[in-house]
């Protein structure tokens, strides 16, 4: 005789809360997706995110504006500080080359001029000339003492008769005559 033995499945019993099988209470919870009130939740994030982007956009446009025109004031405050400062040292070496033209100590001008040039990291160089445009003392180029200037901006110098300056864009140079 042959035994056998089949496994026959326990039933669950109603009130045991691991059962298998899920409860439904009558309605399914399945929500349609093209419901009213997706699309809505969707319109409105979609347009707050849209406006808070171009909130940002124009915030970041009008801040920059803001930071060109302080950059501009600035750049201005500082080119009239410059030119002060350049004035005063110009005053100053016109006030000690009259001086030592007086007492007739000529080598304390050039002296004066190289120092003066070399201690102030503002200035390229220093020239002393003559009404007639012959250059005393030439700090950059010493090979020129001694000759006539007849370049352009020697021209200018020349014909200026006060305290000047004389701006040069492309080489971001001032002169201070």
């Amino acid at each position: 005789m042959e035994s056998s033995a089949v496994a026959q499945p326990s039933c669950a019993l109603p009130d045991e809360p691991d059962s298998a099988r899920p409860r439904r209470r009558g309605k399914t919870l399945r929500r349609p997706k093209s419901s009213i009130r997706w699309k809505l939740l969707t319109t409105m994030i979609g347009l707050i995110v849209g406006l808070v982007v171009t909130l940002t956009a124009i915030e970041l446009v009008l801040q920059k504006k803001s930071l060109e025109n302080e950059l501009g004031k600035r750049i201005d405050l500082m080119k009239a500080s410059l030119l002060e400062r350049g004035s005063g040292l110009s005053n100053l070496l016109l006030t000690q080359v009259e001086n030592d033209v007086a007492a007739f100590n000529f080598s304390h001008i050039t002296e004066t001029l190289h120092n003066t040039i070399n201690e102030s990291p503002l200035l390229d160089y220093g020239i002393l000339m003559n009404t007639d445009g012959v250059a005393f003392i030439h700090t950059s180029q010493p090979e020129l003492q001694q000759e006539k200037l007849e370049d352009e901006s020697s021209r200018y110098a020349l014909a200026q008769q006060h305290l000047t300056h004389r701006e040069y864009p492309a080489l971001n140079v001032t002169e201070f005559i």
